[in-house]
């Protein structure tokens, strides 16, 4: 009797124990699942410069507790990309959202991979304007557009009238205006002609981005793509005149009905890139950026994949929509 009783007590202190294990594992899944937003909080202190509009490069910066004063939710995020995925039958959504004031980011599916497209543009311009760093003298040097440097692709949905004209003379700043504003394909020949090609090989490399050759596109997410944005605003690559200079054009692209068509308030600026790729009746679309909401401004990229052009188009819009409302909840 004594042996049987001992047994059983001998089994309730077991039960005890692994419940307790149990329970704490819980609050350790638990708090790691809370701690996914904001990810890498810092204390940030930024040069103050009222000459410059766009950019606003790091002079100090530390580590700091985690906080409950995020901008966005992960979880709501997460729930938001996943009912517009049921809506319009998106096979890929990934988006990239980081606060820029003091680092924190939440990212959802942002290490899937994507065709970046159009949006390479924005390594070569970079790399354009270092080389101008160097040699102030290319912005105004003039180029003759012969019927070689026209790169014609018909199976593009975004088009814009003005590109460059064949038998026409330009300066290389209006070549690059054009590849960004307008997502000129035959700029990118142009611009890529004038420049030594190391200066595109170091943006990819000094950035640390996925990377071959020109010739040669990479599959990148939307957390690769958005380091581009992430040193034109600090001026970490380029100096800080010409960041400024980038990020201005930038905010001149044609392209309204992606991260610009979700956000009501038109006096807001958004610097950004589109892109697109057609694969059979696969289509990507992509949209990246800063926007530069009051006193908060934020980088986000969005990366789409289905076989709707017009419903992925939705899709960046409803999801700019709300990360701008998110924000502005936040702030108010």
């Amino acid at each position: 009797m004594l042996r049987r009783i001992k047994k059983i007590s001998e089994n309730k202190r077991f039960n005890f124990i692994l419940n307790l294990l149990l329970s704490l594992l819980i609050i350790i899944i638990i708090f790691i699942g809370q701690n996914r937003e904001p990810k890498e909080a810092k204390k940030i202190t930024r040069e103050q410069n009222e000459n410059y509009l766009l950019t606003n490069p790091i002079l100090d910066c530390e580590d700091i507790y985690q906080t409950t004063t995020q901008s966005l939710s992960y979880a709501d995020l997460k729930k938001k990309i996943a009912e517009i995925k049921e809506t319009y039958k998106a096979e890929k959504i990934s988006v990239y959202y980081r606060d820029l004031n003091n680092g924190p980011w939440v990212g959802v599916s942002e290490e899937e991979k994507f065709s970046p497209a159009s949006l390479l543009k924005i390594p070569v311009a970079m790399a354009f304007m270092k080389y101008a760093e160097d040699n102030p003298e290319i912005l105004d040097k003039k180029v003759f557009v012969e019927e070689e440097d026209v790169v014609t692709n018909y199976r593009q949905n975004l088009k814009f009238d003005g590109l460059l004209e064949v038998n026409k003379e330009y300066t290389l700043f209006e070549v690059l205006e054009l590849m960004l504003t307008k997502s000129d394909n035959s700029a990118v020949h142009v611009i890529s002609k004038n420049i030594p090609e190391e200066y595109i090989d170091s943006v990819f490399h000094s950035v640390g981005v996925p990377y071959k050759d020109i010739r040669q596109e990479v599959e990148i997410s939307v957390k690769d793509y958005a380091a581009f944005f992430r040193v034109l605003f600090n001026s970490s690559y380029l100096d800080r005149e010409m960041s400024e200079k980038l990020l201005e054009i930038l905010s001149k692209t044609e392209y309204k009905n992606g991260l610009v068509g979700g956000i009501k308030d038109k006096d807001v600026i958004i610097a950004h890139k589109f892109g697109e790729r057609m694969t059979g009746e696969s289509f990507q679309l992509h949209d990246c950026g800063i926007v530069y909401y009051p006193e908060n401004p934020y980088l986000i990229c969005i990366m789409t994949k289905g076989d709707d052009f017009y419903k992925q188009q939705v899709t960046i819009q409803m999801l700019s929509e709300f990360v701008y409302s998110e924000v502005s909840k936040k702030r108010e």
